[in-house]
């Protein structure tokens, strides 16, 4: 499902679309995610590729954090099910 914003400006910079400034949408969350539910933003064509290159870090940071918070999880549901098993 996504829901697309609509929409006279680009949502970074505040500018009108025009002929030689066309209107692009951004995904909020990335498809590579695979997100259920996805908002498309309207962009011009040279803001999309700035807020792009600027979500790519922040991902990339939260992906990393994410990684940690689940390998730690990780760890803790094995110590509870080895304390659990009855042998």
């Amino acid at each position: 499902m996504q829901i697309k914003i609509e929409g006279d400006n680009c949502w970074k910079c505040g500018e009108a679309f025009t002929a030689d400034r066309p209107r692009t949408t951004h995904h909020a969350l990335p498809q590579w995610m695979k997100p259920k539910m996805n908002v498309l933003i309207p962009l011009h064509e040279n803001c999309h590729e700035i807020v792009t290159s600027n979500d790519m870090g922040s991902m990339t940071a939260f992906a990393m954090k994410l990684k940690l918070s689940t390998d730690e999880l990780n760890k803790r549901v094995a110590i509870l099910t080895k304390m659990l098993k009855v042998e």
